[in-house]
């Protein structure tokens, strides 16, 4: 479920997508997850700048705050699902390159000589 930030996100990302590639209803899930990811990653963020990368463990030694792996877990997720929607620049030539420039029906022999 994602929150109101997520959710901001989620129709921030649809704009985009759904002007660039042509979302089919089955993108919305992925692209849910990716909204999410953000978000989560954001989150994290404002914890690991508020407390710091570090903790003391029980055992009385610093150790990594759990929000650092969750952080990564997420920046892997996003880096992932941003390609599939053309969010970076390079997958965003890919996708443009993909995307029908019409809704013209093509045959195979299209452009063969009788």
């Amino acid at each position: 479920m994602l929150t109101e930030n997520g959710l901001r996100i989620y129709k921030e990302l649809e704009a985009h997508c759904t002007e660039t590639m042509g979302m089919q209803d089955i993108d919305h899930y992925a692209l849910e997850l990716l909204a999410d990811s953000i978000d989560k990653y954001n989150r994290c963020a404002e914890i690991l700048e508020r407390e710091g990368l570090t903790q003391i463990a029980k055992t009385g030694f610093a150790a990594a705050r759990p929000e650092l792996a969750i952080q990564k877990d997420c920046a892997d997720k996003i880096l992932r699902l941003s390609a599939m929607f053309g969010i970076t620049p390079g997958s965003r030539r890919k996708v443009f390159l993909m995307k029908p420039k019409d809704k013209k029906k093509v045959s195979i022999t299209d452009g063969l000589d009788d």
